[in-house]
């Protein structure tokens, strides 16, 4: 999970850069300073919690953890995992985006 105590020391970065915002003099500037880095907030923090959550659900060998289910149980814990993990594909490109555009 040391990827995600990463990620989630950079989320506490944006909250101080949040406050540091507050400095902006100009209203609309500061408005939008403001949005993008909420946005941003948003999104890395809604990457660490699915994170978390899929690696904590998954654990250290997945593999065996279904086999170890009955099909309808491993069933709806694949669809679960594959579901968290296409919304973090979505999101991981959503945040390049934000960082390379």
């Amino acid at each position: 999970m040391g990827m995600f105590s990463d990620l989630s020391k950079i989320v506490d970065l944006i909250r101080s850069v949040l406050r540091d915002l507050q400095k902006i003099k100009a209203k609309k500037e500061r408005e939008k300073a403001v949005f993008d880095v909420l946005k941003t907030y948003f999104l890395m923090k809604d990457i660490v919690d699915d994170g978390i959550r899929l690696i904590s659900s998954a654990g250290d060998d997945p593999v065996r953890k279904i086999e170890e289910m009955n099909a309808s149980h491993a069933i709806r814990m694949l669809e679960e995992w594959d579901l968290i993990i296409r919304r973090q594909g979505k999101r991981l490109y959503i945040l390049q985006g934000y960082i390379y555009g």
